[in-house]
């Protein structure tokens, strides 16, 4: 069944929330306004006082700082903004195309920023409003700062001594290289869409689980501590000094772990899960502090282990820390030959298919999915072919792929009721394809970014947490950006904007300042 283009997002809120509180600085002040629509580059220089990009103002070109004086962007600049001076840059609209940090001179944003973002300076960017898109580069000693929502398509690359300081949850559709020595501290959840490398002195703390869908490589003094899950959904190598230490929860991987060197897994803290991997390789040490926790399911050659490390080549219990049923994960006689598994995002559908070579005794498959690889749900059943000895193809669709990371894995099951796991797979969606909401707390108005999908006619309401109507407006046709902008809301607080088309409707919230 073809679900609705529009999924409810937001819905219900028990109580009435404050807007969230401002972290990073704002702009003090304006010598000099600029309003209207300028298309062209602006150079701002020395002893000109503070500019200010009014509201509603739209640059069309790149804007560069030069001077001991700042820079408020209050509209849209539809370019790059860099900074080459010791001044600031207040950001609380929007930059379509990047910033660049070069110098002393701080950027402090509670806007949006769509595109590439480098810190190659001695000042460092906070961010307490949108990144979307784009990658992160620290190649000097300026920070990045977090307290918005941070969702990179890109790479992050940390190659000088920055550091990276988040309180929110950080998505990146790239890999995430330490090359230097500067570390991540993160409460949230790092979702990872390539792979984690690290090859210098540089760690990555997180309070909160981590998910790679690609490999952890650790080949030098920089290590992984983790206060939560790790999945990692390829390979696993540590060949440098560093460790992978588990404060809490557990580590899984469909791959291999690989210790070459006198880096190890550690679980450091009383309340640990299992470490489940199902397939090893391991010449180093995998330890542990507490009795019995670290369940590694598969043979480990040449490996030492310690404080309760068990290694079983039988079938492998589930972890209270990682409710995965991995009883069948070890069995080397399998009913069923799988050539691959597949999943294909297509506009804004999911396809999955699989291929088998050989099936005995089965009954039917299941396609399972999961926004963190962890806890999972049920997409789909589809009946097997009994018995069979030449390829046969399969195809289901995922009509509702989570927003972001969709994991999705291959369950079959006999006529016996006995069933295996098959690897798992993942996509990433493009979220500009999305509708959203820009600026996110906003101060004066804010704009509705309509997904490209979007179907007309269409009614938009703004209601406030009481659930009274503030605006009501009714859209005929697309306008040429598919951008509305929203300006009237007096107070502070939080607002619901929904979306109604023919075909269903889409909720999201709105905080003002």
């Amino acid at each position: 069944m073809k679900t609705n283009i529009f999924t409810l997002l937001v819905i219900t809120l028990a109580f009435c929330l404050p807007a969230k509180s401002q972290v990073c600085d704002v702009c003090p002040s304006c010598d000099s306004l600029l309003t209207g629509t300028y298309n062209g580059n602006i150079s701002w220089g020395s002893g000109s006082g503070r500019l200010c990009i009014a509201a509603g103002a739209v640059v069309n070109g790149n804007v560069n700082n030069t001077s001991l004086r700042d820079i408020c962007i209050q509209g849209t600049v539809n370019g790059i903004v860099t900074n080459e001076a010791t001044g600031d840059i207040y950001l609380s609209g929007t930059i379509n195309g990047g910033v660049d940090n070069q110098a002393n001179g701080h950027f402090f944003s509670s806007g949006v920023i769509d595109g590439d973002i480098i810190i190659d300076g001695l000042g460092n960017l906070c961010n307490d409003g949108v990144i979307k898109n784009g990658t992160l580069t620290l190649s000097s000693t300026g920070d990045f700062n977090n307290h918005g929502a941070a969702d990179f398509l890109g790479d992050i690359t940390i190659s000088g001594t920055g550091l990276i300081n988040s309180d929110c949850s950080v998505e990146i559709g790239g890999s995430l290289f330490i090359t230097g020595n500067g570390d991540i501290t993160l409460s949230g959840e790092l979702i990872i869409a390539g792979d984690l490398v690290l090859t210098s002195t540089g760690d990555v703390t997180v309070t909160g689980s981590i998910q790679v869908l690609g490999d952890l490589t650790l080949i030098s003094n920089g290590g992984v501590l983790i206060d939560g899950n790790l999945v990692v959904i390829g390979n696993t190598t540590v060949s440098g000094l560093g460790n992978i230490e588990l404060e809490s929860g557990a580590y899984f991987s469909t791959n291999d772990l690989t210790l070459t060197s006198t880096g190890d897994v550690d679980g450091v803290g009383g309340s640990a899960g299992q470490v489940v991997i199902l397939g090893v390789g391991s010449t180093g040490s995998i330890t542990s502090n507490f009795e019995d926790n670290l369940n590694v399911c598969g043979s480990c050659v040449g490996c030492n282990s310690s404080g309760g490390v068990n290694f079983t080549s039988s079938p492998c219990a589930s972890s209270p820390a990682i409710s995965l049923n991995l009883s069948a994960n070890c069995i080397s006689v399998l009913p069923v030959t799988l050539l691959s598994f597949t999943a294909t995002p297509i506009n804004q559908t999911v396809l999955l298919n699989w291929v088998t070579t050989t099936e005995i005794n089965n009954d039917y498959f299941t396609i399972e999915k999961s926004k963190d690889a962890i806890n999972w749900v049920k997409l789909v059943d589809v009946l097997g072919a009994g018995n069979s000895t030449q390829n046969l193809y399969y195809s289901t669709s995922d009509d509702a792929p989570y927003s972001g990371i969709s994991y999705y894995r291959l369950k079959q099951t006999d006529f016996n009721g006995a069933y295996e796991y098959f690897n798992i797979v993942a996509v990433t969606f493009d979220k500009s394809s999305k509708t959203d909401i820009f600026p996110n707390p906003f101060t004066d108005y804010f704009t509705v970014q309509l997904s490209s999908t979007t179907t007309y006619p269409i009614t938009l309401q703004v209601t406030n947490c009481l659930g009274e109507i503030i605006i009501n407006k009714q859209i005929s046709e697309k306008s040429t950006d598919n951008m509305l902008t929203i300006d009237g809301l007096i107070s502070s607080g939080i607002y619901f904007v929904t979306i109604h088309s023919e075909t269903g409707f889409l909720t999201l919230k709105a905080i003002k300042k």
